[in-house]
């Protein structure tokens, strides 16, 4: 039912000849691909970042249909994900949500967006050792004067976190340690765990408070390492009394920039400072992180490690060339010909939700992992595409461009329908 908007209280001019399609990524490649994958005279498009989804829903009813393309749960915020989901139920929006380390997958799990799609974590068959990617993590923790205050219950609580935290990772998976006050110290450069991570755990237990607190020269070191890596998943796990002192002269904005190019994001951990949530929630929104503000030190082991099971579930990634099968005779790709598919060279692993429409999938698995799915939410339909849009999988506008007639389709099909 609807409460407080009424379907009558959205616009009454009569419907365009065009689509009016609303596109949303968080890069420049995204849009671009976008722009070439949908440049269609019949469709209206606008293009740009998060900040185009309409604060309320008055704005967002107009669209036809809207694109996602690797959007992080931050990046929309609860609030708007309720507006989506209204206005795909209530007012027969379409919603088309492609892949990426920043959606699908844990991203959406519990979220309002998360019921709407036709995918979900649930159910999908565990990985075994040989299939699980492994992860790119570095922890960097804050050492100042600051930390060892009271007690030392932040050190404590933050060695005691980046031990757990090793305890919890495969021996295959790569983690390097920094600690940081007014300098920065590789502790250990980015390797394998190994077995049990026991020469990081004891440099961990070393680390004593002192000196004031930068945090951006670290970041930067953090990203030049694992910008060298070939993991898929890759993470900063930051610790942080959130008050560093270089915060007015050093370019966050262009760090952010550098973090999203390198597909690296920042989990950010605030322990309780007055100053610095915003700047540290900015860092990990930019960059499709996670950001907790920690009152209780006591707790931060336990805040750390659900990020790090988060981060865990997204290794469930296949990163190989892929031929899609077709799921059925689905009305979603007709007259869509085999050569207009995108080539797939990686996707998220999910499982399709009971009444979902498998329109593609792969089996190198020895499961049917959908690659496209789809149906009907309440009075709109939902498309989600497991692959990404905009970077390793996809890559450019020369294959959106030889594609175009897939994403179009797909668009057009979620899309609000028109009275005849």
């Amino acid at each position: 039912p609807v409460a407080s908007l009424r379907p009558e209280a959205a616009p009454s001019a009569p419907a365009p000849s065009a689509l009016k399609v609303l596109c949303v990524s968080r890069t420049r490649g995204g849009r671009e691909f976008l722009g070439a994958a949908l440049a269609s005279d019949p469709v209206d498009l606008v293009i740009g970042g998060p900040e185009l989804i309409p604060g309320n829903l008055k704005d967002l009813i107009p669209y036809d249909c809207v694109v996602l393309s690797n959007i992080p749960r931050s990046s929309i915020g609860d609030a708007k994900m309720w507006m989506i989901a209204r206005y795909v139920r209530d007012y027969g929006g379409g919603l088309v949500v492609l892949g990426g380390p920043g959606s699908l997958g844990p991203a959406y799990t519990g979220t309002p967006l998360g019921e709407l799609l036709p995918v979900a974590m649930e159910g999908v068959k565990r990985f075994g050792a040989a299939e699980a990617l492994p992860l790119c993590l570095f922890f960097l923790m804050e050492t100042s004067g600051e930390m060892g205050v009271g007690g030392g219950g932040k050190i404590s609580a933050a060695r005691a976190a980046a031990e757990g935290l090793v305890k919890h990772l495969r021996p295959e998976d790569m983690l390097g340690v920094i600690s940081f006050d007014d300098h920065y110290r590789v502790l250990a450069p980015l390797g394998p765990v190994g077995d049990g991570g026991r020469k990081t755990i004891d440099l961990i237990r070393r680390i004593e408070p002192g000196g004031g607190a930068n945090a951006g020269a670290p970041l930067e070191e953090a990203l030049r390492l694992l910008g060298e890596s070939k993991c898929r998943v890759k993470r900063v796990i930051l610790i942080t009394g959130g008050n560093t002192k270089d915060l007015t002269r050093y370019d966050y904005r262009g760090l952010v920039r550098g973090y999203v190019r390198a597909g690296v994001s920042i989990s950010a951990f605030w322990l309780g400072r007055e100053h610095g949530g915003d700047f540290l929630r900015a860092l990990a929104a930019g960059t499709g992180g996670g950001y907790c503000r920690v009152e209780d030190p006591s707790t931060l082991p336990l805040f750390v490690l659900q990020d790090a099971r988060k981060t865990m579930m997204e290794s469930g990634l296949i990163s190989e060339t892929v031929v899609p099968k077709p799921g059925g005779k689905g009305a979603i790709l007709e007259g869509i010909g085999r050569g207009e598919i995108p080539e797939v060279n990686g996707y998220i692993v999910m499982s399709a939700k009971p009444g979902a429409e498998i329109a593609l999938y792969s089996d190198v698995r020895g499961d049917r992992d959908p690659l496209l799915a789809a149906w009907r939410r309440g009075r709109g339909k939902t498309v989600a595409w497991t692959s990404d849009a905009e970077g390793a999988w996809a890559g450019g506008a020369a294959p959106a461009t030889r594609s175009a007639a897939f994403w179009l389709r797909l668009v057009r099909w979620a899309s609000r329908e028109r009275p005849s």
